[in-house]
Order: structure tokens, then C-alpha cells, then sequence
């Protein structure tokens, strides 16, 4: 499992950055793979609103978040701590949050996209008032607002009265953060879905009520496939040859698989049963899966794919 924290503060010592760590270290000693962003450190601007991610290739400004968008690609969830400033969160984390947009989005949006959703997510406010039911109802908001977006919210912590005295003078608070951190890590089973090396792997990580049914698409995709190379990207199994031919990934209430917007475009008649977004097809596990729809999709990738090869 992968898990990055981003501290919103511009102090790399403060209590917002020690409750951050806390939770990290925690997650690390419970098989996470961790790391950390220091806003104070980083030079982040905000979002333009130029809509120059629409074309594709992501964030076109040129600063520190395209560091940031790289490891929340891979990542399996985000530690996001913030002070209060002003009753809401600071100037950082709002522009952190405003410049996710390019990579994710509400589901929507004709933007959005399956792979990059049901990310893990803990919150982390510090403020120096020591009665938090003064901010509820913001706390709240943001909570609401990180759902909309796709994100599976864990938990929300908040540190009050940092006014007076440190976070880490907190007697008790020490043992709360690094609960959570471990809990967040035992979210994925055996190091988590981000951790898988191969395909098959991926499937054992799984439900096992869901196991048979992944096999099954697995093994059909391989019979229309046979040769192309088999890997994990974006946290899915990937076919490749060349390029991406297919990726499949196991959700909550659907395996949704990935062949791209042109072949969705192209069967669109025979999908009308089914939710679709751009490139993603979702195939709710409790009705019987069409593999011959999966055997039909992947023959017309493959010939595809020969074309572009042979031209």
C-alpha cells in the first residue's frame, strides 16, 4: 500500500506536520510505503482555470504539484492535514485541492475517470480554539465535498487547542493518529492492491466472492490476447502490447474494465445495459458477466492495435 501525506501548513514543525507524521509512521510500520509533502517547501500555484488538463496531458503549469500528481497517481490514499485558517482551511490546501482537478474529478464529470477514484483518504485539521463544534459545520463541508470527488473518506481528526500548547504535548492524541495510521494500513490486505506485482496476485488480494469472476475475465481476455504482456498499472491488471490494450479492476459493486474510448464508442449499442464514462466500462457483479461482449471488445482492440502497428 502507498499513502502520501501532504501537509497544507507552511510550517514543516508545526502541529499539523507532527500529526501527519504520526499517522504516517504509524502506516509505515504497519507495511505502508509512505511519503510526505511540506507546502512550505514547495512552490504550488493556483489553478488558472485555463482547462488545459481537459486536453489530456494533464496540469500545464509548470510547478512543484506535478511532484505531487506523480505519487497521487500510484497512491492508494492521502493524508491531507491543514490548520484552520480563517474558519476553513489554509490558502495551501485549498490551492492543492483546486489544482486536483486535473487529475481527479467528480464522477460526473466527462472528465472523470474509474482508475482514479476510491482513494483512501484521512483528513487532519489543527486549530488553536479548543472547542471544535465551532467549525463542525465545515468540517462537515469539507468531508461532503472530498466524498463528491471519489475519495473514501477513513477518518477525520481533529487537533483543537494548539493555540495554547503543541500537538505533540497532547497527552493521549499520539495513540489516536497512530491508530489510524495502522487501521488505514490494514485497509489492503497483504500490503495492499497498490502493492500487487503481477495479475494473478491482484485477483488473490481480492473478495473471494469476487475471485471467480475476475479469473474468469482474466482468462478471457488472455484467450483473445494470447502473447501480450501482463503487468499492474495504475494499481489494475494491464494487458499491453505496444500500448494498453486492457485494464480490468475489482470495486465494491462492479469490475470495471478499461479498453479505452474508441472501443466504447464502437459498442456502444451493446453497452446501453451498462455505465459507461470515457474508456471505462462498469460490469455490476450481480448480474451475469457477458464475456463474450469482454471476447468481442478485445478482438477489436487487437486488430486495432495491428493496424497502428502495420501503418
Amino acid at each position: 500500500m502507498r499513502v502520501i501525506g501532504f501537509n497544507a501548513s507552511p510550517r514543516k514543525s508545526g502541529s499539523t506536520a507532527w500529526s501527519i507524521t504520526q499517522i504516517l509512521e504509524s502506516a509505515t510500520e504497519a507495511g505502508a510505503e509512505t511519503q510526505i509533502f511540506h507546502s512550505g517547501g514547495l512552490t504550488i500555484s493556483p489553478c488558472r482555470g485555463c482547462l488545459g488538463c481537459a486536453k489530456g496531458d494533464g496540469c500545464v503549469v509548470a510547478d512543484d504539484m506535478r511532484a505531487v500528481y506523480a505519487s497521487l497517481k500510484q497512491a492508494d490514499a492521502l493524508v491531507l492535514g491543514s490548520p484552520l485558517y480563517m474558519a476553513q482551511m489554509s490558502g495551501q490546501a485549498k490551492v492543492f485541492t483546486d489544482r486536483l482537478f486535473a487529475q481527479i474529478t467528480p464522477r460526473f464529470s466527462p472528465r472523470f475517470k474509474e482508475e482514479n477514484a476510491g482513494k483512501k483518504l484521512i483528513l487532519v485539521f489543527t486549530q488553536g480554539n479548543p472547542d471544535q463544534s465551532k467549525f463542525q459545520a465545515y468540517y462537515d463541508y469539507t468531508r461532503n465535498m472530498f466524498q463528491m470527488l471519489e475519495f473514501d473518506g477513513q477518518d477525520m481528526i481533529v487537533v483543537t487547542g494548539t493555540r495554547s500548547e503543541q500537538a505533540s504535548r497532547n497527552v493521549g492524541l499520539s495513540d489516536v493518529l497512530r491508530k489510524a495510521g495502522q487501521k488505514l494500513a490494514q485497509t489492503f490486505p497483504s500490503g495492499g492492491i497498490g502493492m500487487a506485482t503481477a495479475i494473478d496476485e491482484y485477483i488473490d488480494e481480492q473478495n473471494t466472492e469476487v475471485q471467480p469472476l475476475l479469473r474468469n475475465i482474466c482468462d478471457t481476455i488472455r484467450n483473445a490476447a494470447p502473447g501480450a504482456t501482463e503487468k499492474i498499472s495504475y494499481r489494475m491488471p494491464t494487458f499491453w502490447r505496444g500500448e494498453n490494450i486492457i485494464h480490468f479492476a475489482a470495486f465494491k459493486h462492479h469490475i470495471g474494465i478499461y479498453p479505452g474510448g474508441e472501443a466504447v464508442g464502437v459498442f456502444f449499442k451493446r453497452l446501453m445495459g451498462y455505465k459507461t464514462s470515457k474508456g471505462a466500462i462498469q460490469l455490476p457483479i450481480d448480474k451475469p458477466i457477458d464475456y463474450e461482449l469482454i471476447t468481442d471488445i478485445m478482438r477489436w482492440r487487437m486488430e486495432q492495435i495491428e493496424r497502428k502497428q502495420e501503418g
